[in-house]
């Protein structure tokens, strides 16, 4: 069994308090399509008691990687790109299975979500 590169990669619009907000605004609006999409295609993300979350608790799960993310800069395993004066956060590496990095899981959950951008 070989190495896979995978990448995750944001661009990053909006600022950290822009992003916090606007992912209490999905969770207020669809909280548990949210959670249960959360729970399917991240599973182990929110914890072993996935499913029986509160809004609340998932909200501060959503900030935890939120502030990862927002961290880009002052991390070993994240990059900033600028391509056409747009700025990107980057995080990847190999995998064997497992995460590459220790910041990738909470930029899925990010590009999920489209936290960082304002559409």
């Amino acid at each position: 069994m070989g190495a896979d590169l995978i990448v995750e990669f944001l661009e990053m619009k909006l600022d950290f308090n822009e992003a916090v907000k606007k992912a209490q605004g999905l969770l207020d609006a669809d909280f548990e399509e949210i959670r249960t999409n959360l729970c399917e295609y991240y599973p182990g993300f929110l914890g072993s008691d996935d499913e029986t979350l509160s809004k609340d608790e998932l909200m501060a799960k959503v900030r935890d990687a939120l502030e990862v993310v927002y961290d880009y800069n002052h991390r070993r395993d994240c990059a900033q790109l600028v391509i056409d004066d747009k700025i990107y956060a980057l995080t990847g590496g190999m995998s064997y299975g497992d995460d590459p990095t220790d910041a990738y899981n909470s930029f899925s959950i990010v590009a999920a979500l489209a936290l960082t951008t304002d559409y």
